[in-house]
């Protein structure tokens, strides 16, 4: 094995061993927080018994917001006139139909058609243009005015007040008194006294809003060394909640108090925490730190930031440690005193902590379950090899184990657990290293169940299997009602015969595109309008906005995570995803490389999106995609995870944009 190189990925890494584990975040809340339906099964309170089984829950019923007006006044009377903007730009154009279209602004946000949660980050207004000035007007038809701003900048923010009301609460503004209609947003330009150019979207709010927590890597340089200090300034998890306009520093390797474990089982302190997911609880996240990829805990409020967890027992914290982890899920519905369940991917052909021979190269890594609540059944490891091959018989069954995938004999990589706890998704794959998709192969999705650790058939799901195509990374909806994953089409077409670096690995690939797909027992189909294969549905959303001139595939969609709830409003469900892309930011920000030999396909840095998509009368309505501003955009911000993680309050902007 070649060492140096493996310390060489972390930019990059997180497109490698760091992508499987932050993928594996389960996307939903604590079971407390949560509505949910279904029988509940028998439980065993002892460590190894089966856990609380519940059906996947019906989505949250929830009332629409009742709008306060027939003809509302949220929008100001008078214009918004931005810094810089000249006194008689009302008089420069005229009448709201002087206007022509020919070479008018390409407006970039809000894509048209974009559906916002109605408590959502109050939209951007942003455009591409050549003119001196420019009017932005927004108008609907219950608004008694049009709200009209003028500018040089070519960008402009709904204002706080009218988009979610005053502080007084008198008016609950646009979101709420105008969901599920069409708000138009026009943006002229004028140059002199020339003939205004403009062009015009229209975007709608839903008559519900989004839950959670947003946390995800930001990455700023490449690790080339395993340390503290290496790690640390490689990159950090930053958060925030849904509609705060900043994001926080959540959590920062030199912040980590727990360790993890290398060869001989000997402690050493966590160099990486990029591969992040959030306990049902919502206070600690675990992650799979540097080679040789050793999972490791740590909690991410403002009172354990950096803690061990106090449910993590010694036994539970030694499962977690061990080499060649992959990705990490949880359940709520798995997860009680004594007895908190951990899926991850497993790279050696045994338990414990193997030799130097057993580099996870297998191609066969297995699915690996965990309490991390067990009690001890044996001592906990050393660096002595008698207590190192000791521990893992004894904690067979006890603490973990492997689960078994019968008729499926390939890497199990990249596991989500369901909100039921009944079932695990993950990538079944030919190819494997260190927890992640290696060479580019036929991947696709499978499900097994988990069956109080006792596994069983494992099958391919239904949309997500197809011959020929690369579908990975699956992320169940909150109500277990859908999948959504990475799908890349004619994926062996990409094969090169004489590849550079990793350019024929497929963890992170920029044809990839996000698809949903229903789980067996989930009645839809795609809406018109929208693309599909087999039951498996296209997100509009994989789509950049035409200013750019890109296009998908091309721009690296990936790594989708799903809300913590799901709604349903006069007989409308509402569903909300987060993920990666690099469709917006400019080929100057590229992620330098580590390591001369490592040529990534695509080093763009990432930016976040949110996609929606909507089922009413058994059909599913996908939107554009809607870009959040509030992220910092020095990094690159990758793997984000979307649950109840209980992060301190973000606090506004002291300057408002």
């Amino acid at each position: 094995m070649n060492v140096a190189r493996y310390f060489a990925w972390s930019l990059p890494t997180v497109a490698l061993a760091c992508s499987a584990s932050s993928v594996a975040s389960s996307g939903r809340g604590p079971a407390e927080d949560r509505a949910s339906g279904g029988a509940v099964g028998t439980s065993n309170s002892g460590a190894g018994g089966s856990a609380i089984q519940i059906a996947a829950g019906a989505p949250a019923l929830q009332l629409a917001p009742t709008k306060q007006c027939d003809l509302c006044e949220d929008f100001p009377a008078s214009p918004i006139f931005v810094q810089g903007a000249p006194s008689n730009a009302p008089s420069l154009f005229g009448a709201s139909t002087n206007v022509s279209t020919s070479g008018g602004p390409c407006i970039a946000e809000p894509m048209d058609g974009t559906l916002f949660p109605w408590n959502w980050l109050r939209p951007r207004i942003r455009w591409v243009g050549t003119s001196d000035v420019y009017e932005v007007r927004i108008k609907t038809a219950r608004q008694k005015y049009n709200l009209v701003a003028y500018t040089t900048k070519s960008e402009f923010y709904i204002p706080r007040d009218v988009w979610a009301g005053d502080a007084a609460g008198k008016s609950q503004g646009l979101s709420r008194n105008n969901f599920e209609e069409d708000i138009t947003v026009t943006v002229r330009g004028v140059t002199g006294g020339g003939t205004p150019v403009g062009s015009s979207v229209k975007f709608r709010t839903a008559a519900t809003d989004a839950a959670g927590t947003m946390v995800y890597w930001a990455n700023v340089k490449a690790q080339t060394a395993d340390n503290v200090s290496e790690g640390d300034a490689a990159g950090w998890l930053m958060g925030f909640s849904v509609g705060d306009e900043d994001v926080i520093e959540a959590l920062r390797v030199r912040d980590v108090k727990t360790g993890e474990r290398a060869y001989a089982a000997q402690q050493k302190p966590v160099t990486c925490i990029g591969c992040h997911s959030s306990t049902p609880d919502g206070e600690a996240v675990s992650f799979t730190s540097f080679w040789p990829w050793s999972g490791a805990i740590a909690g991410i409020t403002s009172d354990n930031r950096g803690q061990l967890p106090a449910f993590v027992t010694p036994s539970g914290l030694t499962g977690l440690q061990q080499m060649w982890m992959g990705a990490w899920s949880y359940s709520p519905m798995q997860w009680r005193d004594g007895y908190k369940i951990a899926i991850s991917s497993y790279g050696p052909k045994q338990l414990g902590w193997p030799d130097g021979t057993d580099l996870n190269k297998t191609n066969a890594d297995n699915l690996l379950w965990m309490n991390i609540a067990a009690p001890d059944p044996a001592q906990v490891p050393t660096q002595d090899a008698d207590v190192r091959q000791s521990w893992a018989p004894a904690a067979l069954g006890k603490v973990l184990g492997i689960l078994p995938r019968n008729g499926d004999t390939r890497a199990a990589l990249m596991p989500d657990f369901s909100h039921s706890g009944a079932s695990i998704a993950y990538t079944s794959s030919s190819t494997s290293q260190d927890g992640r998709i290696a060479a580019i192969n036929d991947t696709d999705i499978y499900s097994v169940p988990f069956n109080a650790g006792m596994g069983g058939n494992a099958t391919p799901l239904p949309g997500a299997s197809a011959k020929g195509v690369a579908e990975y990374y699956p992320n169940y909806s909150a109500d277990d009602a859908f999948v959504a994953f990475n799908r890349i089409d004619k994926v062996m077409s990409l094969v090169k015969d004489n590849p550079t670096g990793f350019e024929n690995h497929l963890y992170y690939r920029p044809e990839s595109e996000i698809w949903i797909t229903p789980t067996p027992g989930t009645s839809v189909s795609a809406n018109s309008g929208e693309i599909s294969a087999g039951s498996a549905i296209r997100l509009k959303a994989n789509d950049p906005d035409t200013c750019g001139g890109k296009k998908s595939p091309g721009v690296l969609n990936s790594w989708a995570k799903f809300s913590p709830r799901v709604s349903a409003v006069n007989g409308k469900t509402y569903y909300f995803l987060v993920f990666s892309s690099t469709r917006n930011t400019p080929d100057s920000q590229r992620t330098p490389p580590g390591d001369p030999n490592y040529k990534p396909v695509e080093n763009l840095f990432s930016r976040l999106f949110m996609a929606a998509f909507s089922v009413e009368g058994g059909k599913v309505t996908t939107y554009p995609a809607i870009y959040l501003w509030n992220q910092a955009e020095t990094s690159n911000n990758l793997t984000p995870a979307w649950d109840e993680f209980r992060l301190p309050e973000v606090p506004s902007p002291q300057v408002p944009r």
